[in-house]
């Protein structure tokens, strides 16, 4: 699995299966960034090092949500070989979860080596699906119930006031044709309220995630990876865990800028 799938599953959802939880959740318009760095490397994985850095923007316009970000990264193996890698994204998800836009792009030491544009619907009366128009065009089918990033999130804070433990859904974020995934949540907490790690988050209840990522129709019991973060119930995320299994990736939010909506 490349690093460019594990960050985008991760950070369009900064944040299916409806939850029994009446909460509202309200989602903090944001500007935000990641430092980004190699936390462990098993003997013979291959890697050497891993820095980077995450700009991410998450707006509420009241006709939809906006999210862009880019990240900037260098991965190093154990030769000292250098892979740079400038990932840009950008998406709209309208409000009721039911239209989902995305263009990503991704250069790898400078040239372009992949690129996705197209849109996904699951509106009723109409089998949900995602229509292709970068590289080519092309029609996937979704599996009933799949979901997109922000109603996600809200599906994992909804959850977690609910007091679930273990939250399923299939979520399609705008990685790739082949990038449907069964999601795993495991869930722990909450925090308080008061227990916070930055001032502009204080008030904000949190709890901690470590999420599963298994493709659509795999038997196989062992997930593609996982990863972990603390989630506050506007929807912010601190203290990343990227786990690749031969080697794990640490983000520590280095900057929070919260945003008005914009209507």
């Amino acid at each position: 699995m490349a690093l460019r799938g594990i960050f985008l599953l991760f950070f369009v959802q900064l944040a299916g299966l409806a939850s029994a939880s009446s909460t509202p959740v309200a989602l903090q318009s944001h500007k935000a960034i990641y430092e980004l760095s190699l936390a462990t490397a098993k003997s013979g994985s291959g890697i050497g090092d891993y820095v980077g850095r995450l700009a991410i923007e998450w707006v509420d316009t009241c006709s939809g949500f906006v999210t862009t970000q880019r990240i900037v990264s260098r991965l190093t193996n154990s030769e000292g070989g250098d892979i740079n890698t400038d990932l840009s994204l950008t998406s709209w998800e309208s409000p009721d979860g039911k239209v989902f836009r995305f263009k990503t792009r991704t250069r790898t030491d400078g040239e372009v080596s992949e690129e996705f544009e197209g849109r996904a619907e699951t509106s009723a009366g109409a089998p949900p699906s995602v229509i292709f128009d970068k590289p080519e065009a092309m029609t996937v089918d979704l599996p009933p119930g799949t979901i997109f990033p922000t109603e996600h999130s809200v599906v994992l804070i909804k959850g977690a006031f609910a007091g679930e433990r273990v939250i399923e859904a299939n979520v399609f974020d705008g990685s790739g044709p082949d990038k449907i995934f069964r999601v795993v949540a495991f869930v722990s907490g909450p925090k308080g309220a008061l227990d916070a790690e930055r001032p502009d988050l204080v008030g904000q209840r949190s709890w901690r995630y470590r999420i599963s990522y298994f493709p659509i129709g795999q038997s196989d019991a062992t997930p593609d990876y996982e990863i972990g973060y603390r989630m506050y119930e506007n929807g912010i995320s601190t203290d990343l865990v990227l786990d690749y299994g031969d080697f794990t990736v640490k983000g520590v939010l280095s900057s929070l800028q919260l945003l008005p909506k914009r209507c």
